[in-house]
């Protein structure tokens, strides 16, 4: 059965994540979760590192793991990051939201970063946040039973969590949205694979 194949889901799961693209350049629009605590939130150039060095190669090893996961565990990563994209994506297109940019200025290789990230990364799809209900999946799927291990995840998780809001590049309110997309749909797929 083709489902069965670690090639299937390790493509399908790249598509579902490449589907941001198209939506983050298409949609427009919407409101801005803006709450007084956003204002209270620093801003913080170095966070720009885990924001994009931490993130995207940990999406890129955690996909690649369904090479060398037990088929099971692999069908619920990829029913996962399904359930969590259906809702993130459905969210981006029906109910749009937005964070206004604020193209830092500055000198220096992170100025540099953070600027290419707000000129390539639209100011829309900010709630549920993507990075957040991806980083919840990828350690929920990155656990292993080396404490040591599992403090490293933790910490690279909050990295990234707290890179969102320190870069601006979201408010609070999308943090939170991304929590509980993640969460649900990590319990979602356990139920429906048990």
């Amino acid at each position: 059965m083709l489902t069965h194949t670690p090639l299937f889901l390790f493509f399908s799961n790249i598509i579902l994540i490449l589907g941001y693209a198209p939506i983050n350049q298409l949609v427009k629009g919407g409101s801005a979760p803006k709450r007084k605590i956003d204002d209270i939130v620093p801003f913080v150039p170095a966070f720009v590192y885990p924001y994009v060095f931490a993130y995207f190669p940990w999406i890129i090893l955690v996909t690649a793991s369904v090479f060398f996961r037990p088929i099971i565990e692999s069908q619920r990563l990829t029913l996962t990051v399904l359930i969590a994209s259906i809702v993130g994506y459905g969210f981006f297109i029906l109910k749009p939201t937005y964070v206004r940019c604020m193209y830092p200025a500055g000198k220096g290789i992170t100025f540099k970063l953070l600027q290419l990230v707000y000129r390539n990364d639209k100011e829309n799809n900010a709630c549920p946040s993507m990075h957040v209900y991806m980083t919840i999946i990828l350690m929920t799927f990155s656990w292993s039973a080396n404490i040591y291990a599992d403090m490293l995840i933790a910490t690279i998780g909050i990295f990234i969590i707290a890179s969102t809001v320190l870069t601006k590049r979201h408010y609070v309110l999308d943090i939170v949205g991304g929590m509980i997309v993640g969460t649900v749909s990590v319990v979602l797929a356990t139920y429906i694979l048990s």
